[in-house]
């Protein structure tokens, strides 16, 4: 009988658990995916690697003509 007892209240959390668990899922499908950040720039990232490629090496040439 105490073995009874015991399986049935096992079999009574694991179901609570399970419970808990799908509510907490369609929580999370109901909540609106968060927007996604605009991206600020207007230019795509290649331009940018471009633009700092030749900002670097200007950078240099211009060191080098301060400090020769």
């Amino acid at each position: 009988m105490d073995r009874v007892r015991r399986l049935d209240q096992y079999r009574r959390q694991k179901d609570r658990m399970r419970r808990l668990q799908q509510e907490r899922l369609d929580r999370m499908r109901r909540r609106p995916l968060p927007p996604r950040p605009s991206s600020t720039s207007s230019l795509p990232a290649w331009a940018w690697l471009w633009i700092g490629l030749f900002a670097g090496l200007l950078g240099c040439q211009l060191l080098r003509l301060i400090f020769p």
